[in-house]
């Protein structure tokens, strides 16, 4: 009896130098001498690829852009601050998360281009959910940004005067809009060369630009409902 005690206690000792779970059912497959199995490592990068690859088709291409913007800001950090091409995902903890987000405000990744306060924190929120996305598939046990918080700077939106409300309740849209057409039209019956490009046009806006395949074209009306097209013959 004291020799099997005394099996039980050393594979219990062994666990903990393996940093092995401890737990009554890794002692005893010790004891009984049945092989664990290997334990799979993930890689930080390795998930960040493979949440690309799962999410290439779901995602705009915009969102998958900015995710591989952050992924780049991680290869970057990883080989200036620790010296490796990538590290296991258990690896990742509070400091990693803090230095990453130093790193971000103080490095650009395009010349005289670095992040503001809320760029950062976009970059660190993409990373959040890569890394929950890790924790929920069981790669990693642990969450390191749970006692980390994302820092947004809310600015507020400026709002419309009373004025320019007034201003905007007595705008004849409808008649915006028959001037626009109306202009088109005139364009487009010009006997000169022109593609008829509207570039602008608005109730206080009285000149248009129109492209013509050698010049700009000055169109020009005192009543944009009766438009008069004026290109001067030397253009």
């Amino acid at each position: 009896m004291q020799e099997i005690q005394g099996k039980i206690h050393r594979h219990y000792r062994e666990l903990r130098i393996e940093d092995g779970p401890l737990t009554a059912a890794a002692v005893k497959a010790a004891f009984l001498g049945i092989e664990k199995k290997p334990e799979i490592s993930h890689s930080l990068l390795w998930v960040v690829k493979q949440h690309h690859a799962m999410n290439q088709k779901i995602l705009k291409p915009g969102t998958m852009k900015n995710y591989k913007a952050t992924e780049a800001y991680l290869n970057l950090f990883l080989a200036t601050r620790y010296k490796v091409p990538d590290m296991p995902l258990k690896e990742l903890n509070y400091e990693f998360i803090s230095g990453f987000e130093y790193f971000i405000r103080n490095n650009a990744l395009k010349e005289n281009d670095t992040c503001t306060t809320n760029g950062t924190m976009k970059h660190l929120e993409r990373l959040k959910k890569m890394v929950t996305w890790a924790v929920k598939n069981e790669w990693v046990e642990r969450n390191p940004f749970t006692n980390f918080r994302l820092k947004f700077k809310h600015t507020e939106r400026e709002y419309l005067s009373d004025l320019e409300l007034a201003t905007m309740e007595n705008q004849d849209f409808e008649r915006f809009r028959l001037q626009k057409e109306n202009l088109a039209r005139t364009i487009a019956k010009s006997d000169y060369p022109m593609k008829g490009k509207l570039i602008s046009c608005g109730p206080t806006n009285r000149t248009i630009l129109a492209w013509s395949s050698k010049s700009f074209c000055d169109l020009h009306s005192h009543d944009l409902l009766s438009p008069v097209v004026r290109c001067p013959s030397h253009l």
